[in-house]
């Protein structure tokens, strides 16, 4: 029998917003990083990434979004407003340009 993965996927990547990022970490013994370091987020998202042991891992937040696989890594800079008219699910609204930019360098 031929795995399922093996059939379907050529690459397989997954993305999360910071919060559901933890969820994961916490299950596999790692440590949360700083969500105002994304250099941290980065190599956070790499060993997400690794224990997996998946191609690609994409985490968003409210103000930057940063990934890798295991050629490259990105971290990409989302538009961002001080004053938004609401709050609620803001790593949520994964900015469509950031996700063409984190694309572009990381699936070349």
């Amino acid at each position: 029998m031929i795995p399922y993965r093996t059939i379907l996927l050529k690459r397989l990547y997954l993305g999360f917003n910071l919060r559901e990022s933890t969820f994961i970490a916490r299950v596999l013994g790692l440590k949360e990083p700083a969500a105002n370091s994304p250099l941290d987020v980065l190599a956070y998202s790499k060993e997400l990434r690794e224990r997996l042991r998946i191609d690609g891992v994409v985490i968003h937040w409210s103000r930057y979004a940063a990934g890798n696989d295991s050629d490259s890594a990105a971290c990409v800079e989302a538009p961002f407003t001080d004053n938004p008219k609401i709050s609620t699910g803001a790593g949520d609204h994964f900015p469509v340009l950031s996700t063409q930019r984190l694309i572009f360098l990381l699936w070349r």
